[in-house]
């Protein structure tokens, strides 16, 4: 089987830097009138979401410059690109895969995987992905969590449905046995 790869849109990234770089200019006005007025709530407010949603803008542009991949499905594994607490140029291997399947999150679908040895995976990242990805395994979701909103021409269903066919694959070569 040839390696499958979900890419990014460009056009959807934009579209969300764009959004979020409004309102850190919202929140920069809202700074800039609290210092005329010398109003500590709004200089604190227009501080606290010039730093978040800048801080969003920043992190938007800065993926829309790296590479165009979220998802890169191989015989092997997977890489997953697609958030912040993504195990990035981590394989994830079939053999450490226990169940794929979509979940909704806050309103927002992901591609959720659950692992049967999470340990090889966490002990690679940094605290602050370990951290998070234990909040998130802890609400009930799996370790990995795939983001397809900045996805091009894919949706969780088409995902889920690959990586199934990978893990299969991989799981009928191996003689191991498949659960669902």
């Amino acid at each position: 089987m040839n390696k499958y790869i979900v890419y990014r849109s460009k056009i959807k990234q934009l579209g969300f830097a764009s959004l979020t770089l409004s309102i850190a200019l919202v929140f920069f006005l809202v700074f800039i009138a609290g210092c005329k007025e010398f109003s500590f709530t709004s200089i604190l407010m227009g501080l606290i979401g010039l730093a978040f949603f800048g801080g969003g803008t920043y992190y938007l542009v800065k993926q829309i410059t790296k590479s165009k991949e979220l998802v890169i499905l191989n015989e092997a594994g997977f890489y997953d690109f697609s958030t912040s607490i993504s195990p990035a140029n981590n394989l994830i291997g079939w053999d450490n895969v226990r169940r794929i399947e979509k979940v909704n999150m806050i309103n927002h679908s992901f591609v959720s995987v659950y692992l049967k040895r999470p340990e090889e995976v966490l002990d690679l990242l940094s605290s602050e992905k370990q951290k998070a990805i234990i909040e998130n395994t802890s609400k009930g979701f799996g370790e990995i969590n795939i983001n397809l909103q900045n996805a091009k021409e894919v949706n969780e269903k088409i995902l889920v449905s690959m990586m199934t066919k990978y893990l299969t694959e991989y799981r009928h070569y191996h003689k191991e046995p498949i659960e669902f």
